[in-house]
């Protein structure tokens, strides 16, 4: 079907010229003698076989259906006309696509999106959707705390990098100071949160 639309569009301009024709010979009254014609060539019909004879009368019943369905969609095929620019480069496009496999691979993710919203149930997309909220609600959370351990961290990297020999005395004096006594104070929360688990 894609090809077969390539086609048409491909010969476009074609078409489009025949429709201008068309209309020209229909305003200009020469299909009129062209049907005139047609009751012409009846009356030869003696002369010429009659599957001849058959022959033009079927073209020219199908020239006939061909100008009525262009004066009943002259609105549309006006419009296919004056589109013929942009027709051209979508149509350009597409074989672009279509001979790169970049086509077979867009239809093939449709079927896939397709797939995947007929397995969706509204259970499932409550459930995703509860999810996400947690996921939303925890972020805040997540960066809050990222931003409070990131100093510690940082201490700890840099107390790695160069630790201080620590004697019995130094140890001692550490204990009046504040940030030390707050240290020592988590350190032994955390003990004690282990050792009752």
């Amino acid at each position: 079907m894609t090809e077969d639309l390539s086609q048409i569009m491909e010969n476009l301009p074609t078409i489009n010229e025949i429709i201008k024709q068309l209309n020209q010979l229909k305003e200009s009254g020469t299909l009129d003698t062209l049907v005139n014609l047609s009751f012409f060539l009846k009356s030869l019909k003696d002369m010429v076989n009659d599957e001849s004879i058959k022959n033009i009368g079927e073209e020219i019943s199908s020239i006939a259906l061909v100008v009525d369905k262009i004066n009943e969609k002259k609105e549309d095929v006006t419009e296919v006309i004056d589109k013929s620019e942009e027709l051209n480069y979508l149509m350009q496009k597409i074989e672009e696509m279509r001979k790169s496999g970049a086509l077979d691979t867009l239809v093939n993710l449709t079927y896939a999106l397709k797939s995947l919203k007929d397995m969706l149930t509204d259970d499932m997309i409550v459930n995703l959707g509860a999810t996400l909220s947690l996921l939303l609600d925890f972020l805040p959370k997540a960066t809050e705390f990222l931003n409070n351990i990131s100093p510690v961290l940082e201490g700890f990297s840099t107390a790695m990098k160069n630790p201080q020999s620590v004697t019995l005395g130094s140890l001692i004096s550490a204990f009046r100071d504040p940030e030390f006594q707050k240290g020592m104070g988590i350190i032994v929360s955390l003990v004690k949160t282990l050792g009752k688990s």
